[in-house]
């Protein structure tokens, strides 16, 4: 039986960030993938300050620029309810941060993928893994690309194999998902006039979208309520569909997008969060989505991912045997993170995604809010800087409901969100 310090299963970017960064710090790593190329995934490509952080104490930074990675280093704010000529983006870099890392999902996991072999790694794609076998030396079987089985163990599991987790099913860890209020898609489009250095976003109609640009290209979002969205994403012509939604007068220029070249599929998917409460297992720990993922809508998956990943290499740098306890301050820290996450995506849908005229005067309202009102700010900053940087109670129930009104018509799913502290770390 073949043996290493971790065997990580998935290597999209949580896992082959994990594997690189372990390489990187003298381990002896197992990846595990099951497709032999990366697809574009419509979504995991904008990486918050926050998360540009982690990425850069793991060294995985310069990978993700290498792959065709940039900075995004300003931010506008676009509604119809103000007048773009007025809108200037802020300066990130002003705030002592280099931006918001925006990069191609499949670019970026070969190159990390490759950066991992480069540093000593082992990595097998097209592999099926068949069984985990938890204990205080988990075992993983696998079929290799020749349909060969083999067992392998190590010190630690690391299931980093997305929203479809094998791991999380293997070991019977329950999943909880959220209600999703909006549906929301997007495509990576070419000959566009949109600055590189730009991220934007706004609401308009019955849309609230986000730009994302990078080298070359710019991802586009739409999200809508979840009928009316779906059907953007349905027929033969829904590149065309998605592209003249687009045509918005909200931006500096409404034609930007319309000579704009698709690049790639166009797709969509109900926005909203899940959780899992321990996502560990004896030798086992699972990071990124297949631990429970934060809704697309509020752009922090992959900082999600870079802080997970930082707190289970520490572990498995530091500790020569690794037990459930070892864990438990990423237990905990991840369970208060993604609450407060679910918090702000449940305030940003309620505040940028209500299409009505009062959605339109609450954000009217909310741009002087969030200069006076500092659990505002919590949810608006938060999404840069981290959420860690705020008190707790700006994200519990009481403050949620304060901040959107009492009366909000997305109200009847606040429940599902999972907004209540948890009682003990």
């Amino acid at each position: 039986m073949d043996e290493y310090d971790a065997i990580v299963v998935g290597g999209g970017i949580a896992g082959a960030s994990a594997a690189y960064a372990l390489a990187r710090r003298a381990m002896s790593v197992l990846v595990l993938e099951r497709t032999e190329a990366h697809e574009d995934r419509v979504r995991g490509e904008g990486m918050s300050p926050w998360g540009v952080t982690e990425a850069q104490r793991l060294g995985v930074d310069a990978v993700m620029l290498s792959a065709g990675g940039s900075f995004a280093t300003h931010v506008g704010s676009y509604d119809e309810t103000w007048d773009a000529a007025t809108v200037d983006p802020t300066d990130l870099t002003l705030f002592g941060v280099r931006g918001f890392l925006d990069v191609g999902h499949p670019e970026a996991c070969d190159a990390l993928c490759s950066a991992a072999e480069g540093a000593g790694a082992v990595v097998a794609r097209g592999v099926d893994v068949t069984a985990i076998r938890p204990g205080p030396r988990p075992e993983v079987a696998y079929t290799d690309h020749n349909g060969v089985e083999r067992p392998a163990s190590c010190r630690l599991v690391i299931g980093a194999d997305g929203r479809s987790s094998f791991v999380r099913r293997q070991l019977g860890l329950e999943l909880c998902e959220s209600e999703p209020l909006t549906f929301g898609g997007g495509m990576l489009v070419t000959d566009h006039r949109w600055p590189e250095n730009e991220l934007a976003l706004g609401t308009e109609g019955n849309f609230h979208y986000i730009i994302t640009p990078r080298p070359g290209a710019v991802r586009l979002y739409l999200f809508s309520r979840p009928e009316p969205g779906r059907e953007l994403f349905r027929g033969g012509d829904k590149s065309e569909a998605f592209l003249a939604a687009y045509r918005l007068n909200s931006l500096p220029d409404p034609s930007g997008f319309s000579d704009a070249t698709p690049a790639g599929p166009c797709a969509g998917f109900a926005m909203n969060d899940s959780w899992v409460d321990d996502p560990t297992a004896s030798g086992v720990v699972l990071v990124g989505d297949a631990a429970g993922w934060s809704n697309p809508i509020i752009g922090q998956g992959l900082a999600v991912a870079m802080r997970d990943v930082r707190h289970v290499v520490d572990v498995v740098t530091a500790e020569p045997r690794i037990g459930q306890s070892d864990l438990g301050g990423y237990v905990s820290e991840r369970r208060e993170r993604m609450r407060r996450l679910r918090a702000t995506a449940y305030v940003d849908t309620c505040v940028l995604s209500r299409f009505d005229e009062i959605g339109r005067a609450t954000r009217l309202e909310w741009r002087e809010r969030i200069a006076s009102d500092g659990d505002a700010a919590a949810h608006v900053f938060g999404k840069a800087v981290g959420v860690d940087d705020f008190p707790a109670s700006a994200y519990d129930i009481a403050t949620v409901q304060r901040l959107v009104g009492s009366d909000h018509p997305y109200h009847p799913t606040l429940d599902s969100h999972g907004l209540a502290p948890a009682t003990s770390p």
